[in-house]
């Protein structure tokens, strides 16, 4: 009987043979989650910029 096909997902070169895909998860969140946070902090920038030269 043929065993069935595991999915890969990678991320940056990680295979899943690599990393766990808790782990894997778990990095994409936290990759995620800087990218929010460095969002935020450059628009609070910008608004402080806006407001410094008005």
């Amino acid at each position: 009987m043929d065993e069935p096909k595991k999915h890969q997902v990678s991320l940056r070169g990680a295979s899943a043979k690599e990393i766990s895909r808790d782990a894997l998860l778990e990095r994409v969140s936290q990759e995620r989650e800087l990218r929010n946070y460095t969002r935020r902090a450059t628009a609070a920038a910008l608004f402080i910029q806006v407001q410094f030269f008005v």
